[in-house]
């Protein structure tokens, strides 16, 4: 390792906050702006994680304004990233890939069965799924998109995220019974369960919900 992967390392160690607007500092001199991606690029991606994790966050933006200093950087901090909030699902093809440990994801637009797979393939340790469907002018909990997921895409789920703790369902209509069933032949660590406004999941759901013997919450 070069004299400056080790003077990082050692300010790591030292538990020493690194601001994200402080410059830093590598061997006793400044990096200047047209000298620091390669100051990144001899880190390596190891030291760039231990950077990441003794930032201080004083802003939801900073992650973002992290990520565009270079494309290790970019690279680094989607590794790293354990929670993202979706509100466009058409590019998730594009974008999802780069977030490949998220434990937790809220998405509260429309999402198809293929687009629920695409997500469960790219992402399976997630333990926090929030569904809940947000429709502008929705108070009623009206749900009149067609190309939403059902109870197939619920298995999926059910199947692949073999961590699942808790999981949103509010307002999903397409969700009925043998979705439920999924959740209680697969999703043994479940411990909290929203069924809101699913108007297809009917008494019949209550027997597989029963098999759930970690359940904690449950909304009807």
């Amino acid at each position: 390792m070069g004299s400056r992967g080790k003077m990082i390392r050692r300010i790591v160690a030292a538990g020493e906050k690194i601001r994200t607007k402080t410059l830093i500092i590598v061997g006793g001199k400044s990096c200047e702006k047209e000298h620091l991606l390669y100051v990144m690029e001899r880190l390596g991606d190891d030291l760039l994680s231990l950077i990441l994790n003794k930032i201080e966050i004083d802003d939801p933006n900073d992650r973002n304004s992290l990520a565009q200093v270079c494309k290790q950087w970019l690279r680094v901090e989607g590794l790293q990233r354990s929670s993202l909030r979706v509100f466009e699902t058409n590019f998730l093809p594009n974008f999802l890939p780069r977030f490949p440990n998220l434990v937790k994801l809220h998405v509260s637009a429309a999402i198809s069965n293929s687009l629920i797979q695409f997500v469960v393939n790219t992402c399976p340790r997630i333990q926090v799924l929030n569904l809940n469907y947000r429709q502008k002018g929705d108070f009623a909990g009206e749900n009149v998109e067609t190309d939403d997921f059902d109870d197939e895409g619920l298995r999926e789920i059910a199947e692949g995220c073999c961590d699942l703790e808790a999981i949103v369902l509010r307002r999903r209509v397409g969700i009925g019974n043998r979705g439920v069933a999924s959740l209680g032949e697969f999703s043994r660590n479940l411990r909290n369960l929203d069924l809101r406004w699913c108007r297809k999941v009917s008494d019949e759901a209550l027997e597989s919900i029963g098999g759930l013997n970690h359940l904690e919450g449950l909304d009807l």
